[in-house]
């Protein structure tokens, strides 16, 4: 659903929320290639109060975009431990690797967020 997706990657909770209460569907892809859910765009972006309402709603923590990456991938790159513990509380597949073959563990660690190890 791009309308979704859109106001996921810009933080906008009010309209992510008419959109959910519309029927959006919450792991709808954007169709521009690379497979981002509004999922992924708000763990990219890294809105706390986004990613709340898609898990909230039902969205799927272990899709990935067509690089492999997932929303806990995307958590920990932001190196914010909030957004992280949002996910995590999720329950998603921590060994999930990219198609380079790295995990968010790898993430976390080339991209010097310890507080995220």
């Amino acid at each position: 659903e791009t309308a979704l997706t859109l106001a996921a990657d810009k933080g906008h909770d009010r309209i992510v929320e008419l959109l959910l209460k519309s029927g959006a569907s919450v792991n709808g892809a954007l169709d521009n290639g690379f497979r981002v859910t509004p999922l992924l765009a708000a763990a990219k972006s890294g809105w706390n109060n986004v990613l709340e309402l898609l898990i909230t709603a039902g969205a799927s923590v272990d899709v990935a975009d067509k690089q492999g990456a997932t929303a806990l991938m995307y958590a920990v790159r932001t190196g914010r431990t909030e957004l992280l513990e949002l996910v995590l509380r999720a329950n998603p597949k921590v060994d999930a690797s990219d198609k380079s073959g790295e995990t968010a563990l790898m993430w976390a660690a080339k991209d010097r967020h310890k507080d995220c190890v």
